[in-house]
Order: C-alpha cells, then structure tokens, then sequence
C-alpha cells in the first residue's frame, strides 16, 4: 500500500476518538521511513564493521571497544555506542562480557560497501 492511499484510508473518516492499533503504527512508520531506513549506516558504523572484515581472521572474530578504538582513533565510548545500532541490525553480536566482547555475524561478513 502507497503511503496517501493508507492516509486517505486511515484519515478521511469522522470519528472524533480514533485510535490506531499497533499493527498500523507499524505499518505507517514502515511506509514513511522506507523498508531499509532502519538498516541505514552510519559513518562510524562503516568503518567499525570494515575494521573488523578486515582483521577478522587477526582477531579471531572477537574484538572489545578499546581495540576497535584504537584501530580506527576512536574513543571505546564512541565505539560501543555505535555497536548498539550493529548489533540491532543483525551485524554484529556479543561473543563475550568481561571485557564486553563483539563478533561479525554472517551478515556483517558479507556486507560490501560501495567504495566510491
């Protein structure tokens, strides 16, 4: 469904007291942001996920904040609050806690980057 015919659906009625369920919530944010706005990159979320492709087999796919900032000049605060959007995305997870520890999923292996 089209983002006015769910507007006109939703919207052109007489009810004073209208409430949306969840579902159309859903569905409306889904329609206003677009299906890969949730998945959208970061600049800092580029470049962690790109430091660990490339020294995955180094690393033994397990790397904290602290290493990553220090690969990429980043502080380990900057570094962890950008893992919190990677791994809600599915391309990262947590391998490990004491320190917080971090691993590519499939997912974050495969992805490419346009290089331009």
């Amino acid at each position: 469904m089209e983002l006015n015919e769910y507007l006109e659906k939703h919207f052109n009625h007489t009810v004073d007291n209208y409430e949306f369920t969840v579902d159309e919530m859903n569905e409306l944010i889904t329609l206003i942001k677009g299906d890969k706005a949730s998945k959208a990159f970061t600049e800092k979320g580029i470049k962690i996920l790109e430091c660990m492709k490339e020294n995955n087999e180094k690393y033994l796919n397990i790397f904290n904040s602290k290493t990553l900032g220090e690969l990429l000049f980043m502080t380990p605060r900057s570094v962890s609050g950008s893992m919190k959007k990677l791994i809600s995305d599915g391309y990262v997870e947590k391998v490990g806690t004491n320190p917080v520890s971090y691993g590519l999923t499939d997912e974050g292996k495969n992805i490419e980057f346009d290089k331009r």
